[in-house]
C-alpha cells in the first residue's frame, strides 16, 4: 500500500503541523487550541506534538529523557522556544540599542532604519510616540554629530545628519581634490 502519513493516523482530529519558520509562540496558541477543541488527553497531546515536529525541533526531543517528554508540552515548549525562540535575544537588542553607532560606510537611512526596526521588536508593547522619540534618540546618539536635545521626531534628526554628512563629504572632498592640484604629497584627513 504505502506509507501512512501521520494526517491519515489521526484521521478523526484535526492538528496542524510545526513548521520550524514559525515562531515556537504562534505555533503552541494554535495546538492548544486545537488539543482542547479535541478534548485531548496529556498522552493525545504528547503523541501529537511529537508528530507534528520537524527537522530541528524533532531533533530537540532526542535530548530529552522519556520521562521529560511525557511531561507533555509545557517542557517541550520551554525547551523549544530556548532554542528557537527569540525572547531571549530582547536583552541583546536593548544593549545594541544603548550602545549601537553607525558603521563605518553604513548611509543615515540604513542606520536611522535599523534603529527603528529594533526599537519596534524591542518595544513593540510601547506607544508609536515613545517608539518615535526611543528611535530618535538612539539616532543621535548612534551618529555622535548632533545634539540630542534640538530634535523630537526622528526624520528631522536624519536631515540634519544628512546635511552635516554632506558638507562633511563635500568639504573633505574639496579639500583633497585642492591638495591633488597643488602636487603635495601630503596624506589628508
Amino acid at each position: 500500500m504505502g506509507e501512512v502519513e501521520p494526517s491519515q493516523m489521526h484521521s478523526s482530529r484535526n492538528y496542524c503541523v510545526h513548521n520550524h519558520f514559525l515562531p515556537t509562540p504562534i505555533f503552541k496558541y494554535p495546538f492548544e487550541t486545537t488539543a482542547t477543541a479535541n478534548l485531548w488527553e496529556q498522552k493525545q497531546k504528547v503523541t501529537d506534538l511529537v508528530i507534528t515536529l520537524r527537522g530541528a525541533e524533532l531533533e530537540i526531543l532526542q535530548t530529552l529523557s522519556d520521562e521529560d517528554i511525557s511531561k507533555y508540552s509545557a517542557y517541550i515548549f520551554t525547551v523549544l522556544e530556548l532554542r528557537f525562540g527569540d525572547e531571549h535575544l530582547k536583552q541583546v537588542f536593548v544593549t545594541q540599542l544603548k550602545t549601537g553607532t553607525q558603521k563605518v560606510g553604513e548611509s543615515l537611512q540604513e542606520f536611522a532604519t535599523d534603529v527603528k526596526k529594533m526599537i519596534r521588536l524591542v518595544y513593540s508593547d510601547v506607544p508609536p510616540t515613545i517608539q518615535e522619540r526611543l528611535a530618535t534618540e538612539t539616532f543621535v546618539n548612534g551618529i555622535r554629530v548632533l545634539q540630542p536635545s534640538r530634535y523630537q521626531i526622528s526624520s528631522d534628526a536624519l536631515i540634519c545628519a544628512l546635511e552635516v554628512e554632506a558638507t562633511y563629504s563635500s568639504s573633505r572632498t574639496c579639500y583633497k581634490f585642492s591638495v591633488a592640484e597643488t602636487g603635495k604629497e601630503k596624506t589628508t584627513r
